[in-house]
Formats: C-alpha cells, sequence, structure tokens
C-alpha cells in the first residue's frame, strides 16, 4: 500500500496495518444515545462538530426510532456486550483458565500462517506462562470435587474416610511422589500433565484397584502406629517437662534462699569480697618481689610476712560470725589497703633502683663483652690478615725461587759462554805472547839493516805510502793484506827463500807496532782478565739505592729472619757456651738497611747501612738466596715490634743525626 492507502499503528507486539479504503463502511456501528450526546457537549471545539449530528442523520434517526424507550439499533457497547457473554459462556463450558486472542493470517481468510502466530504468541508472553506453569502448580482441584468424582470406585471402607485423609491415601497408595503434588486448606495442587497420570491410574481394571485398595489400607495402619508412637512420644516428653520444672522449682527456691541469705550477709561478704581483693592485690608483689636485688629481698621479707598474716586474721574473723565486727573489719580493711598500696609504691621505687643497677652491670658487662668481642675480632682479622700475607710472601718465594732457577740456569749458560770465551781470550793472549817472542827472536836474531840487505838481494819490496808491495819471481804480491796466520803459516812452512824474508819482516813490523801501542796505551784501556766476575755482570750490577736514578721505580723492602750459630773465639770457657741465635735483615731493594743479632743472655745487635758497613752482610738479596728458603721471609710488622722492643728506633733516630 500506498502512503495515502492505509495507516500503521506500532505497539509492543509488533505493526498493525489498516486501510483506509472502506474504513468507515466497516466501522458505522452507532454509538450510545449517552455516549453521543456527552460528545456532542464537549468543551472542545473539535470534538463538538465531529459529533454534531446532520439533518439527514436526525431525520433517519426519527423514522427509525420506536414510540417507547428503548433503543431500535444495536450500539458498539451492546455488540461487545454480546460477544463478551458468549465468550464466557463458552469458557465456562470448556474449562479453559485464560484466553489469548491470535491473529490466523493478514488476509482475513481460512488461512493459517505459523510464523505470524509464533510471533504474535512471543510477544504475547506466552513462552513465560508456560515456563511458569512448568515450574508452579497450574492443576488444582478441591477435596470434596475429588472425593466425589472417585468415591463410586471405592469400597465401603476408604469411602467413610474424611475427603483430606481421602486424598493423601490414595496420592500415597499409588505411589505418587510429593513433588509432582501439594495440598492446600480445601484443594490439591498439580505439576503440569500429573493431574492427566493421577485420573488415568484410578482408572484401570478391578485387580489394579484391589491391590490399590491394600495398599491404602496398609498406609492407614502405619499412619495410625505413627499416630500411637507420637501420642507415646508426647506423654514422655509431657513427664519430662513436668519433671524439668519441678526441678526449674527448687532452683528457683535455692536461688531465693540463696538471695535471702546473701541480702541478710551482705556486710560479711563485702568484707569478705574486701579482703580477698587484698589478698588477690597482694599476690601481685611476688612478681614485684622477683625484681628485686637479694638485699632488698632480705629488707622487705619481714612486712611482707607480718602484712600476710594480717589478711589472714582478717579473713579468718570474717568467716567465724562470733568474731565478726563490720565497723572494725572496715577499719582494718582500710588500714591494710593504705599498707598495701604504700608497700607496691615503695617496693615498686626499689625494684626500678635495681633494675637500674641491674641495666648498669648489665652494660658494663656488654660493654666488656663487646671489646672482648671487637678484640677477638680485629685479632682474628690481624692473624687472617697475616695469614694472608704469609700466603701472599709464600707465592712471591715461590715465584722468586722459580725466576732464580731460570736465573741459574741461564746463568750457567752465560758461564758457559763466558768460560768459552775465556779460553779463547787466553788462546788469543797465549798467541799474541808467542808472537811477541817470535818477534824479539827475529829482532835479535837478525838487524834491521840485514833484513834490508837480504831483501834487496833476494828480491825487490816496495813500500809506497805504508804498502807492502813484494815482487817475487816477477810477481806483485801485497803482503798488508794477509792475516797473521797466513803469514806465521808461510814463515813456517814456505820453502821460498824471498818469501819466507818478506813475511819475516812484515810480522816483525806488525808485532812491533801493535807492541809498542799496548805499551802506551796499557794502564787505560787494558783490563785485567783474572777479575772475581765477568765484564757482563759489572755492566748489569744493581746499584746502591743512593746511586739510583730519581726516576727509577722504589726499592722493594723485605724482611728475613734466619737462625745462625754465632763465632766461637779460642778459649775453651767460650767454645763450650756457645748457643744458637736470630739473625734479622731488612732489604732495602737488593741491600741491607738494617740488622738484627739475638742471642740468648746477651744484649741484641742492631747495625744500620751507613754507619755500621763494615760489621753488616755485604751479600745482595740476590747472593744470599734468602728468597729461596722457605720460611725465613716475615712480615714488615714482625720486624718493627722486635726493632722497637729492643730500642732501635731511638738507636735508628741517634744515626741519622749522625
Amino acid at each position: 500500500m500506498k502512503d495515502d492507502e492505509g495507516f500503521l499503528i506500532r505497539h509492543y507486539a509488533g505493526s498493525v496495518c489498516y486501510q483506509t479504503a472502506q474504513f468507515l463502511d466497516k466501522n458505522n456501528d452507532a454509538l450510545h444515545m449517552s455516549l453521543e450526546m456527552l460528545m456532542e457537549m464537549s468543551s472542545n471545539s473539535l470534538v463538538a462538530e465531529i459529533f454534531k449530528p446532520s439533518a439527514e442523520a436526525i431525520k433517519a434517526a426519527s423514522k427509525s426510532r420506536p414510540t417507547g424507550n428503548k433503543l431500535a439499533f444495536a450500539s458498539v457497547s451492546s455488540k461487545f456486550r454480546t460477544q463478551l457473554g458468549a465468550l464466557l459462556e463458552k469458557l465456562r463450558i470448556t474449562g479453559t483458565h485464560f484466553v489469548r486472542c491470535i491473529k490466523p493470517n493478514s488476509t482475513m481468510n481460512q488461512k493459517f500462517d505459523g510464523a505470524q502466530i509464533l510471533s504474535q504468541l512471543k510477544s504475547a508472553g506466552m513462552a513465560s506462562v508456560l515456563k511458569l506453569m512448568q515450574k508452579g502448580f497450574p492443576s488444582r482441584t478441591s477435596f470434596s470435587d475429588l472425593y466425589d468424582l472417585y468415591k463410586d470406585l471405592l469400597p465401603p471402607k476408604l469411602k467413610r474416610l474424611d475427603p483430606r485423609l481421602f486424598c493423601k491415601c490414595l496420592f500415597h497408595a499409588l505411589g505418587l511422589n510429593d513433588f509432582d503434588f501439594k495440598f492446600g486448606m480445601t484443594r490439591v495442587f498439580f505439576r503440569p500433565g500429573k493431574f492427566a497420570e493421577f485420573d488415568q491410574l484410578l482408572r484401570q481394571d478391578k485387580e489394579h484397584m484391589s491391590a490399590l485398595i491394600a495398599k491404602v489400607q496398609t498406609w492407614l495402619h502405619r499412619m495410625r502406629w505413627k499416630k500411637v508412637q507420637y501420642g507415646a512420644w508426647s506423654v514422655i516428653k509431657l513427664d519430662r517437662k513436668i519433671k524439668y520444672r519441678a526441678a526449674a522449682l527448687i532452683k528457683i527456691q535455692a536461688s531465693v534462699r540463696g538471695f535471702l541469705t546473701r541480702k541478710r550477709q551482705q556486710p560479711r561478704l563485702s568484707a569478705f569480697k574486701r579482703a580477698k581483693a587484698l589478698q588477690s592485690r597482694f599476690s601481685e608483689l611476688g612478681p614485684l618481689g622477683s625484681k628485686l636485688s637479694d638485699k632488698s629481698k632480705q629488707q622487705w621479707l619481714a612486712k611482707i610476712q607480718s602484712f600476710s598474716q594480717g589478711i589472714k586474721q582478717l579473713i579468718a574473723a570474717i568467716q567465724d560470725p562470733k568474731l565478726f565486727n563490720p565497723m572494725q573489719s572496715n577499719q582494718i580493711c582500710g588500714r591494710l589497703d593504705l599498707e598495701l598500696n604504700s608497700m607496691m609504691k615503695e617496693i615498686k621505687a626499689q625494684a626500678a633502683v635495681d633494675e637500674q643497677e641491674k641495666m648498669k652491670k648489665m652494660e658494663v658487662k656488654l660493654r666488656v663483652e663487646k671489646e672482648r668481642q671487637i678484640t677477638e675480632l680485629r685479632e682474628k682479622e690481624a692473624q687472617e690478615k697475616r695469614l694472608k700475607e704469609l700466603r701472599d710472601m709464600e707465592a712471591k718465594r715461590q715465584v722468586e725461587e722459580e725466576l732464580q732457577k731460570r736465573k741459574q740456569s741461564e746463568q750457567q749458560h752465560h758461564n758457559a759462554a763466558e768460560m768459552e770465551s775465556q779460553s779463547r781470550r787466553l788462546k788469543q793472549l797465549e798467541q799474541e805472547r808467542l808472537d811477541a817472542e817470535l818477534a824479539r827472536r827475529i829482532a835479535a836474531e837478525e838487524g834491521q839493516v840485514m833484513m834490508n840487505a837480504e831483501s834487496s838481494r833476494h828480491g825487490n819490496v816496495i813500500n809506497n805510502n805504508n804498502k807492502n808491495i813484494t815482487i817475487i819471481n816477477g810477481a806483485k804480491v801485497d803482503l798488508n793484506k794477509w792475516t797473521y796466520a797466513q803469514l806465521r803459516d808461510t814463515i813456517n812452512t814456505s820453502n821460498n827463500i824471498e818469501l819466507l824474508f818478506a813475511c819475516r819482516q812484515e810480522l816483525s813490523s806488525r808485532l812491533q807496532q801493535y807492541h809498542q801501542w799496548k805499551s802506551h796505551n796499557e794502564a787505560t784501556d787494558y783490563t785485567n782478565p783474572f777479575l772475581r766476575a765477568p765484564d757482563s755482570v759489572l755492566a748489569n750490577a744493581v746499584p746502591h739505592p743512593e746511586m739510583s736514578s730519581k726516576t727509577a721505580p722504589p726499592p722493594i723492602q723485605r724482611y728475613f729472619r734466619v737462625p745462625f750459630t754465632p763465632p766461637t773465639t779460642d778459649s775453651p770457657s767460650s767454645s763450650s757456651s756457645t748457643q744458637n741465635g736470630l739473625w734479622y735483615a731488612h732489604f732495602d731493594g737488593q741491600f741491607v738497611a738494617r740488622q738484627m743479632e739475638f742471642r740468648p743472655h746477651k744484649a741484641p745487635i742492631l747495625l744500620i747501612a751507613g754507619k755500621d758497613d763494615h760489621k753488616m752482610c755485604e751479600l745482595t738479596l740476590d747472593q744470599s738466596q734468602l728468597t729461596r728458603k722457605k720460611g725465613a721471609e716475615i712480615l714488615a710488622s714482625e720486624f718493627e715490634a722486635l726493632w722497637q722492643k729492643a730500642g732501635g728506633s731511638q738507636y735508628f733516630n741517634q744515626s741519622l743525626k749522625m
């Protein structure tokens, strides 16, 4: 439809479409006279204008109306009442509990649209209603209606029962579950579908009905037996209740008598309570007294015993009716209370004083203990430090021992090389000596003139610019290029007289020049070959610290301790009293800086470098081999302690001033 052909009304159940064509013809029902008159008298001008009747309508109405008061036409309300009455009558016949109006289709014909009907049922809340009915008890009936419905099928024994009891017996006999039904005051309620099952169980054959009747009788007997049991239990309960009430009466009487007695003996009870309170407070003196010192406990012991005796006498007087005097008891309680308060204050003060003294002693003890622990800790740390230094020194000693071994090995190789070099040098010197002897022998045998004559006779010698060129057999020979060995071999083996004399002349000239140079330079350049160390050792010798350069690294300070036996004298008495001692040395780098000797029953000997050098060890650290001796090296603190103990600091300062 187009917009001008109809309209829609939307509500919660969906949209409803109305067609405007012939809309008035379908809805032309006349209104009731009173309603029509009410709308005509409306204060709204539009409503009054709409419901104002036309002249033609008035004429038609006057013609159709009868003379009586009854309406001759059917109004909307009369039609609705007629339709509602017919619906209620139909519901009364069918036994329906609720009504839902469903539109079967949208074309107003004999057609069933399932999708549209399902949508209307969901919109109308039928799903929720069915769920609620499933969980509730929708089927119900009264006890009397149920009894009248089935009494014709029951035997005479069950017909005499009360309707409610009959229904209960019947349900239990049929074996229905208590969940499927519930009893009210006048009705019984069933779960959905359970009432049909119940009706089907009752309308079975006679044999089943006889078994059902037997079950009903059995259930009745059980119920009656339970009632008998309940009656007996009620009697027993009543008997116990009577006895309980009798015991309660006795208890009430005892409470009343006790109340009256306490009221009568109130002064004694009050005094007794005060005395007990004093005794309870007096028991608190025990923990306070435990805090006192032994001396303070002896001072308070007599007072505490006297107070305890007074409390015991007061309690005994209160318990005896003949000795009890309320006024006197109150006075005694007040006096004891004051004494107890004063005693507790004094004991607390004394305990505080004793506690302070105890705390002071404890603090002193803790301080001493702490100092002892600190001392032990320091000693332990010093011991650990000393052990660590000893381990470091031992490791250092082992490293130095390895280095010393390596140096010794290298020294051995070096010594072997030196010995070989020395041997070659000695051979060279021996050869020079033989050459010198040969030169002297040649000079003694022949004179220089003779040698010239011989040389001019046997050959021509050309000496030009210090070049000795000999012509032998017409050939020139340059003897300046010959070595000593070639000249010596030629002199000893050659048969050529010219060459022999030329070689002897050349060798004699060279030897004279060499020995002349040696005699002039022996005092400054010649080195004695028979010294205590080779040249390489002297060149690489470690200088004394005072002679070292300023840029050289500082020398390492090391300390050693070695047991020794002092040298004996010639007298027999001194040799018999010889005893071992200890020798301490402080090496400043490779040289001894300080030295100590300790002998039994003798004063220690302290020596310092620069002052007592002629008495001190002259060996270097490497020469002494002290670094290779295990346990010989000690700590600097040990050496300094012994040096200070022997008066070394004063001696050292005096030596520095000198």
